[in-house]
């Protein structure tokens, strides 16, 4: 996983298989640290994500397929329908560009 015992951002990938039903993975150095599927929308994917533990310090979210922004960990459940909202606002904003 944290091949320096460091502190990390790690990079969580979120994604809709259907209407209704979002999935979520981790990845840090081209490794899946955790996964997880069946939300019912991407604030509850951010927001299980967000109890990962261990060296991550926050993320680099990225939904379908474009990054939206950089999250620290503490506090992100809070903030997972604004965070969620973005990222709906900018994939929106790139598929209508």
């Amino acid at each position: 996983m944290n091949r320096h015992n460091r502190d990390f951002i790690a990079r969580l990938y979120i994604r809709q298989l259907a209407p209704g039903l979002f999935e979520y993975q981790v990845m840090f150095a081209n490794e899946v640290i955790d996964s997880a599927a069946g939300f019912s929308s991407i604030s509850d994917a951010i927001e299980a994500a967000a109890d990962i533990t261990g060296s991550v310090r926050g993320f680099e979210v990225s939904y379908d397929g474009l990054v939206v922004g950089t999250y620290p960990l503490k506090g992100l459940r809070a903030t997972a329908q604004l965070v969620a909202l973005r990222a709906i606002g900018t994939t929106a904003a790139f598929c209508d560009g």
